[in-house]
């Protein structure tokens, strides 16, 4: 880490413990106080994302960072713009490959004459579940 960067976390992090200890809340059992800390630190990542969005915006505004044409490059780490100070890169990843069952029916009636309706079915037949998306949520009860 350079100077920047410890600097910069080191007061960020003394801010933040002091802003999480300076508001009290009035539920004092343990999971109160679990809850509480949960929720000022979700709370504060919910402001902080918003402010790097902002931020990003600016730098597409000024013509720094165009999301259309980086999706463009091929994979790999790309640096963008730069200044005296910071060094602007982004990572492109290969595009996720997904199987088009439509497809592979139509594939398998034309090579194989596979019927349309009993290669969906059974392609429908194997699908399996995958593990579920998990969103949190924490509100202050009023």
């Amino acid at each position: 880490m350079n100077d920047l960067t410890s600097t910069l976390r080191a007061k960020i992090e003394r801010y933040l413990e002091k802003l999480t200890t300076s508001v009290k809340h009035t539920d004092n059992s343990n999971s109160g106080k679990l809850l509480a800390d949960y929720y000022y630190w979700k709370t504060a990542s919910t402001y902080v994302g918003k402010r790097e969005k902002d931020a990003l915006k600016a730098l597409t505004d000024a013509g720094f960072y165009n999301e259309d044409e980086l999706n463009k490059l091929p994979p790999g780490d790309h640096p963008i713009t730069t200044s005296k100070g910071f060094l602007f890169t982004v990572t492109v990843t290969s595009p996720v490959r997904r199987l088009d069952l439509n497809l592979l029916s139509d594939q398998l009636f034309k090579k194989f004459k596979v019927p349309l309706a009993s290669s969906r079915t059974l392609l429908e037949d194997c699908k399996v579940d995958t593990t579920p998306q998990l969103r949190k949520h924490i509100t202050e009860k009023l």
